[in-house]
């Protein structure tokens, strides 16, 4: 069985950052968390935000109806909002192509 790749935490991705930058490690944390703040108070504005490598779209669901493929009983599903990232096409170009 392969060994399975390890994800980068968000902390050492701060690490990585600082290293990259030479910002002090506190202040990446400052400025990531302050990016946060300002994508989830514009998602709640406008409902997409725009970032480096995509946007994050906040959409609407409408209520359903499902079937339980156990069953085949019909089931309600009710509205919901989900979040959705769509990459920008220059990202996905330099993903793809490796």
């Amino acid at each position: 069985m392969a060994a399975q790749k390890r994800i980068m935490t968000k902390n050492e991705m701060f690490k990585e950052i600082s290293q990259v930058t030479g910002i002090k490690l506190a202040d990446v944390k400052m400025i990531m968390l302050a990016a946060q703040e300002i994508q989830i108070r514009e998602l709640n504005r406008a409902g997409e935000v725009k970032v480096n490598n995509g946007k994050i779209v906040k959409k609407k669901r409408p209520a359903r109806i499902a079937i339980n493929p156990m069953t085949k009983a019909k089931v309600k599903v009710p509205a919901k909002t989900v979040l959705k990232f769509r990459f920008s096409k220059a990202f996905k170009e330099q993903i793809i192509s490796k």
